[in-house]
């Protein structure tokens, strides 16, 4: 099994909640892998908030 990768940590920082929404920033060190921290944390907060209909829109 692989370790993980050297180098800045792929993140998503704490979440800000607001009345119509969560805010999230997410960082890495590459454009490619700041496609993948996207994907991960929106698919686990979709699946999270599937009952109440939960959207994850990125800008």
């Amino acid at each position: 099994m692989a370790g993980p990768r050297p180098g800045p940590a792929r993140t998503a920082r704490p979440l800000t909640a607001r009345a119509e929404a969560l805010d999230l920033l997410a960082a890495a060190p590459t454009a490619e892998e700041l496609d993948v921290v996207k994907d991960v944390v929106g698919s686990h907060l979709e699946r999270f908030g599937r009952r109440d209909g939960l959207a994850v829109h990125w800008n």
